[in-house]
């Protein structure tokens, strides 16, 4: 939780609404909860039991130590939510892979707006809503120097 915790002052923009993780301001994530998120998930490695939540405190942590997106290790990251659909396949964790694969970076706009729509139909807020709507119109759009 403080891994989540320590990005919470990036997660919104001026306006209030959703900041993509790309998007994100990293200097502005709580360095503090980030290091005391890192040592808790250590000691809590320390057993001969894997669950959900090791695996999901560790693909926080692998994005949580790079200093960028660029420099995120999305390979440990794919990995991880690999392991994580063997231990809990709910469609978020499918959807949150498919998001790591970057398909809309990629270009790979009709997969990522599938992706980004059956998000859409699990959205629990008016916020996430309107972040998830913005992603299908970005997917639905020709592509060009902005995406």
């Amino acid at each position: 939780m403080r891994l989540h915790a320590a990005r919470l002052p990036a997660r919104l923009d001026s306006a209030g609404g959703l900041s993509p993780l790309f998007d994100q301001d990293r200097s502005r994530w709580d360095t503090r909860l980030a290091t005391q998120g890192l040592e808790l998930l250590e000691r809590s490695a320390a057993g001969a039991d894997l669950t959900a939540h090791h695996v999901e405190a560790a693909i926080a942590a692998v994005d949580a130590s790079a200093p960028s997106v660029d420099e995120t290790d999305w390979s440990s990251i794919v990995s991880l939510y690999d392991r994580l659909m063997a231990i809990a396949p709910p469609p978020v964790v499918a959807l949150n892979r498919a998001i790591a694969e970057l398909e809309l970076r990629r270009g790979d706009r009709e997969p990522a707006r599938e992706h980004f729509e059956a998000a859409l139909a699990l959205a629990r807020n008016p916020t996430e809503r309107r972040f998830l709507e913005k992603r299908v119109r970005v997917c639905e759009c020709p592509p060009g120097p902005e995406s």
